[in-house]
């Protein structure tokens, strides 16, 4: 896959063009949603597009999206509701969950603009949800590969919140891109899935075995310390609200039937993968100070003082 900004122009003579459009921030202040975070999403869409439109010799776009434009909360339908790629996430909203709506517009968008098109050129998109695996370089501004560093620098003990998420391997996302790219047959969207998982909790588990001198979390939030101080962890209250202890169900049969994608990756591999992969290049640093250190220090005040009340009770102090 390839990622070129476009500000103008056609495209240098690619047959197939893999774009992927995708808000700036996931937490941005209150009041600038639009500005930073649905608009770009929107205009980088459109502008890759008109520049798709003015190139005659692409005939494919394969757009990368995600599960958060097929859902928002994953029992918005209703509990025991399996997700297909017929559905469109109905809980996004520009103030609350900005970054699925963002998510959700450029996707809807680029869809109309192929139907503008006229059928000069296909869509594929493919909708992942968590992606997991080993990074092909060393950036650290990937949200997996950030999750990746702070599980395993101690940042997030004794914690790690149980956010339920679809989870694939980066390599089937890029494979499901490349059959996109090259099956004639290929059209719409397609969802990814390896494992519907508690993906912060379930990569702690399996990393602890893996590396046992490592502050792995062992415990698992309640959701009243998420919507206090989630917002420290990077999560906005409105996504911890919504998928807390709460498993998406997905539908991936169009994926088998058309891309041929009938087995994923399985989740232990993506993530002891992801781990050796950063830890060899050097990424994760050996500590960091736990960002729920004030979630620590209320929870240790309240036991005190839960403990001082029983001592005052039974006269003890």
């Amino acid at each position: 896959m390839f990622h070129v900004p476009v500000t103008g122009g056609t495209l240098a003579q690619p047959r197939v063009y893999f774009q992927s459009t995708h808000a700036v921030v996931l937490l941005c202040p209150a009041g600038k949603e639009d500005e930073l975070m649905i608009q770009p999403a929107i205009f980088g869409t459109e502008n890759v597009l008109n520049a798709v439109n003015a190139s005659p010799s692409v005939k494919r776009v394969v757009l990368t999206s995600s599960t958060v434009a097929v859902w928002g909360d994953p029992h918005e339908r209703g509990k025991g509701r399996v997700f297909t790629e017929a559905d469109w996430n109905i809980t996004a909203h520009p103030k609350k969950f900005p970054y699925f709506y963002a998510k959700t517009k450029a996707e809807e968008r680029a869809y109309a603009m192929e139907q503008e098109a006229g059928g000069r050129w296909s869509l594929c998109s493919i909708c992942p949800g968590a992606i997991w695996g080993p990074p092909t370089g060393s950036r650290t501004d990937g949200e997996s590969v950030g999750q990746m560093i702070d599980l395993l620098s101690g940042a997030l003990w004794p914690w790690s919140p149980p956010l339920g998420v679809g989870a694939v391997d980066v390599r089937d996302v890029a494979m499901a891109h490349c059959l996109a790219a090259v099956l004639p047959n290929a059209s719409g969207r397609y969802l990814l899935n390896s494992e519907s998982t508690f993906i912060m909790p379930t990569a702690a588990k399996i990393l602890q075995r893996a590396y046992p001198r490592r502050w792995l979390p062992p415990l698992k939030p309640p959701l009243w310390s998420l919507v206090v101080f989630g917002p420290m962890m990077g999560l906005p209250v409105d996504v911890s609200k919504a998928t807390f202890r709460k498993k998406p169900l997905i539908c991936t049969d169009k994926a088998a039937k058309d891309l041929g994608i009938t087995s994923y990756i399985p989740i232990k591999q993506s993530v002891l993968d992801m781990a050796a992969d950063m830890l060899a290049k050097g990424m994760i640093p050996w500590c960091k100070v736990p960002v729920a250190w004030p979630v620590l220090m209320i929870d240790v005040v309240l036991i005190l003082m839960f403990f001082y009340g029983l001592g005052r009770l039974f006269g003890l102090c």
